[in-house]
C-alpha cells in the first residue's frame, strides 16, 4: 500500500518535470547594414508592437539577435531604428504556438544609411 501511495505522489511531479520547458522568444531580429550587410548592434532599437502592447527587444547576447515576445503569441509590428539609418517599420508579424510554445519568427532587417 505504501508503494501505491509513493508512486500515486511521484506521478505529478513526474509529469511536472516532463513538461517543463524553456522559455521561447516568439521574435528574433537581426539587424544589417543594407549597403555593407554588417550586423548592427550599437545604438540600435527594436521595438514590437501589438495593439496596446509593446516591448522593447534586447540584444541578450550582444550578437546582434534582438530577442523579445518571449512566450507570446500575436500579431507584431517592428519598428527598428539607428542613428544615421533611415527608419524600418515592417508589415504585420504572426507569431504562433504549436500548443504548448511559441513558434519562433527569425527576421532579417536591413536598414538603409541616410
Amino acid at each position: 500500500m505504501k508503494k501505491v501511495l509513493l508512486l500515486l505522489m511521484l506521478v505529478p511531479l513526474i509529469t511536472a518535470t516532463q513538461c517543463a520547458k524553456e522559455a521561447t522568444f516568439g521574435l528574433n531580429v537581426a539587424v544589417h547594414d543594407a549597403v555593407s550587410n554588417k550586423i548592427l548592434t550599437e545604438g540600435v532599437v527594436v521595438v514590437a508592437t501589438e495593439g496596446d502592447y509593446s516591448e522593447q527587444l534586447e540584444d541578450f547576447g550582444g550578437n546582434g539577435a534582438f530577442s523579445g515576445a518571449i512566450e507570446r503569441e500575436g500579431i507584431y509590428v517592428l519598428r527598428v531604428s539607428k542613428l544615421g539609418y533611415q527608419t524600418y517599420t515592417s508589415k504585420a508579424i504572426k507569431v504562433e504556438t504549436d500548443g504548448s510554445q511559441v513558434i519562433p519568427k527569425n527576421i532579417i532587417v536591413r536598414l538603409m544609411p541616410k
